[in-house]
């Protein structure tokens, strides 16, 4: 009886095979995880303004969602019982980094005390557009068109309706 495998050489030869395969594969997948990252930064700004809604309308206090363009991070504060904004305790307190590839732009409206986005115990909202913007011009804008709504990606459409709205607000009347 004889035994049928493979010699060291086939083996060699398929590892090898393989290799190459690999070696043509990871650069693809490299700026799929790039785009990724983008893509999971503005879901993560998305999911800081649902949970600074819902904590305001919960706890009767403000919320603000801020941001800083120039060293690409974003965090929440709330308001404490001296009348203050401070950082949170928890997890969502973090200041949050975009990642390298990525820059954020916001056209939040200026405030007398600086630039954020304000939840309001009632539920209302400053509407606001957050642009998530990758290198290689992946972006991603988040906002919310009315002050009862909540943020969310906006579709194409809903980005051309908000800045038509813009552009009538600013038109002289």
């Amino acid at each position: 009886m004889r035994h049928r495998a493979f010699t060291l050489l086939e083996l060699i030869l398929v590892m090898a095979i393989i290799t190459i395969i690999i070696g043509m594969a990871v650069p693809r997948l490299h700026g799929f995880a790039r785009g990724r990252r983008t893509a999971q930064c503005a879901e993560q700004i998305v999911a800081l303004t649902h949970y600074a809604r819902s904590q305001a309308i919960t706890q009767g206090v403000p919320y603000r969602m801020n941001l800083d363009s120039g060293k690409g991070t974003y965090w929440l504060t709330r308001q404490q019982d001296d009348g203050q904004f401070g950082q949170l305790t928890s997890n969502f307190g973090l200041q949050f980094e975009a990642p390298d590839s990525t820059r954020l732009s916001w056209n939040a409206p200026m405030q007398q005390d600086g630039q954020y986005i304000q939840f309001q115990p009632n539920g209302r909202v400053d509407p606001a557009q957050i642009q998530v913007l990758s290198s290689d011009g992946e972006t991603y804008v988040i906002g919310c068109l009315s002050a009862t709504e909540m943020y969310k990606v906006l579709t194409p459409q809903e980005q051309q309706w908000a800045q038509q709205q813009q552009q009538q607000q600013q038109q002289p009347r």
